[in-house]
């Protein structure tokens, strides 16, 4: 689980907020995907433990780009068993970097569950 050490590690050295700390706001996490049906789940799962193991107020972001796999579908489906997870569709495949922006952009963080 190198990859999670990684980002508790990256976390930390940010101040993410702990949880119970007085403002801040929540740390959260974007994931891009396209077509990510096989791994998405796992993804979100590692990255809430991560979050859980570190005492970290963190919440993550699918961005999917209309996956015909069913990828989005499969994130709305975390994002019920969880509040801390959300979903953005966009309309069709325009890339990560352009899926980082829009999932930094302020409202991001409050998008309301489809």
């Amino acid at each position: 689980m190198l990859a999670g050490d990684v980002f508790q590690l990256f976390l930390a050295r940010r101040g993410a907020a702990r949880a119970g700390d007085a403002g801040g706001g929540a740390a959260w996490t974007c994931a891009p995907t396209s077509n990510e049906a096989e791994s998405v789940a796992r993804l979100v799962r590692r990255v809430l433990a991560v979050l859980d193991r570190s005492g970290i107020d963190g919440r993550v972001l699918v961005i999917d780009d209309a996956s015909p796999d069913g990828t989005g579908d499969i994130a709305e489906g975390l994002a019920r068993e969880d509040e801390r997870v959300r979903v953005l569709h966009r309309p069709g495949k325009q890339g990560s970097g352009p899926a980082y922006r829009d999932g930094c952009r302020p409202a991001s963080c409050t998008h309301p569950r489809a």
